[in-house]
């Protein structure tokens, strides 16, 4: 979005320090606004969630699995589908790809206590878009943050 500005990314999280990739996920890109959240998008060798070629999202297993496996990349910690995840859906972004997207309220997330994600499957590799902010900037901008970036991420 207009206004937002490129983050820093920590060695450790980019993957850079194991050549050619590590086989653990890495964030690609992070992008936030002080005034209303961020976004990251974290990739996955798809092997590290299952084991089948050409698989697709519903391969990974069911979105509560799925969120459980990758949660603490969403939250910078630790994710308890069971009482953080608000609404778990399955739909279909404009690319015709098919997302599991969640609703997490986290209050002792590392990262911010609010967020929106979105996991699909392309090329034997796993997308897990992030969109998340303080109590303050969801209370702004979550119709922003969870309709407008988060729904406008193609993998």
């Amino acid at each position: 979005p207009a206004g937002w500005a490129e983050g820093t990314i920590l060695n450790i999280l980019s993957g850079n320090f194991c050549m050619p990739k590590c086989d653990e996920p890495w964030v690609e890109t992070i992008w936030e606004s002080k005034a209303e959240g961020f976004c990251q998008l974290v990739v996955s060798p798809i092997y590290r969630l299952v084991s089948k070629a050409n698989a697709n999202v519903r391969d990974l297993g069911t979105p509560e699995g799925v969120i459980e496996s990758l949660g603490a990349f969403v939250t910078g910690n630790y994710l308890d589908s069971a009482e953080d995840a608000e609404k778990i859906t399955v739909e279909k972004f404009s690319d015709g790809r098919e997302y599991y997207t969640y609703e997490i309220y986290a209050p002792y997330a590392k990262v911010a206590s609010h967020f929106g994600a979105a996991v699909t499957v392309k090329n034997d590799l796993v997308y897990l878009f992030v969109v998340g902010g303080n109590d303050k900037q969801w209370a702004a901008g979550k119709d922003v943050l969870m309709n407008n970036v988060l729904r406008s991420f193609k993998a």
